[in-house]
Parts: C-alpha cells; structure tokens; sequence
C-alpha cells in the first residue's frame, strides 16, 4: 500500500511506474513489490496508538486481490 501526499500531482499509474522502476533498480527480484494499491492516508487502518493495523491491512488486500480476481473473469 502507498499513500499519496496532499500535493502529489501524478496519476496512480504514473506513480505505479515510477515505484516499480525504482525497486527493479535498487532491490533484488524477490523483494520486489508485486501488487501496488494506492490508498488515502484517512483510509489506512490504525490501532489506538495510531500504529497501522497490520491484520486490517493485509484484510483490505485480500479483498482488493479477490476483486481484481474475479474482474478477470
């Protein structure tokens, strides 16, 4: 998941891009992002303590990826 700043102008696929050619060049193939979901900073799952809500987190990816899933149908 990233979170997009108040003030950045770019579409989602630009963004997508330029994540996705900054971690072929700095990061080995294994540790690549695989999936890349654009979220509000409002919409982020948080604990009391403002922490992110990892089990929220990997929740609303199940569900995005069952989405994307069944839109290939």
């Amino acid at each position: 998941f990233i979170i997009k700043g108040p003030y950045c102008d770019k579409s989602d696929e630009d963004m997508r891009q330029i994540v996705l050619d900054y971690c072929t060049k700095n990061l080995a193939d294994f540790k690549r992002p695989r999936k890349l979901y654009f979220i509000k900073d409002e919409e982020m799952p948080r604990a009391t303590l403002e922490k992110v809500a990892k089990n929220k987190l990997r929740e609303m990816s199940d569900a995005l990826a069952d989405q994307e899933a069944a839109a290939a149908k």
